[in-house]
């Protein structure tokens, strides 16, 4: 019959001082407060996502930190970035569930995004340098709401809910804006 071998004092100490050491901090990784709803509740609700991507689309951020980044399909877009198409297309799906479209070489700064709940903003303000953009306006409910295009010849309001075309020329002298269902 084979006896176990006894443990040596060292072995045990060592164990005992691992499990004292490990234990504590497990417990205090339960009582951090979990963070999924902060990144949907709060953060997520402050940014857009690239949800369609065909050719060359690129962003500059606000700062620089990602200037020229080719951009991938969900990747989050915020408020003080451009967005380039270059010989390509994009969409972009805005927390409250209005999408833009953005046809070749289009030009777009996202000066403020609108949160889901209007906790800390309720407007979505786009500045349009040159290109062509579809907007599908999904979520105006109060007069308080608001969904601005500035162009440099023009500032578009959209005031209700619908699909609305605003082309800004590359010499920056014509604005034409199209509605194909609100106002």
């Amino acid at each position: 019959m084979n006896n176990p071998e006894p443990v040596s004092p060292s072995r045990l100490l060592l164990t005992l001082v691992t499990f004292l050491t490990v234990w504590p901090a497990g417990a205090l990784a339960q009582d951090i407060p979990a963070t999924e709803n902060l990144v949907s509740e709060e953060d997520g609700s402050r940014f857009a996502r690239l949800r369609y991507l065909e050719g060359q689309v690129t962003v500059e951020g606000l700062v620089g930190l990602r200037a020229g980044e080719q951009l991938e399909l969900n990747v989050p877009v915020m408020a003080g970035d451009r967005i380039f198409t270059g010989e390509g297309r994009a969409e972009i799906q805005f927390p409250d569930g209005s999408f833009l479209r953005l046809d070749q070489h289009t030009e777009i700064e996202l000066v403020v995004i609108a949160d889901l709940a209007n906790r800390w903003e309720n407007r979505t303000v786009l500045r349009l340098a040159s290109g062509s953009a579809i907007v599908l306006v999904e979520s105006i409910t109060s007069e308080d709401d608001v969904f601005r295009v500035d162009t440099p010849t023009a500032s578009v309001f959209l005031l209700t809910r619908g699909i609305f075309r605003i082309d800004a020329s590359s010499d920056g002298e014509r604005t034409t804006m199209s509605s194909y269902n609100g106002v």
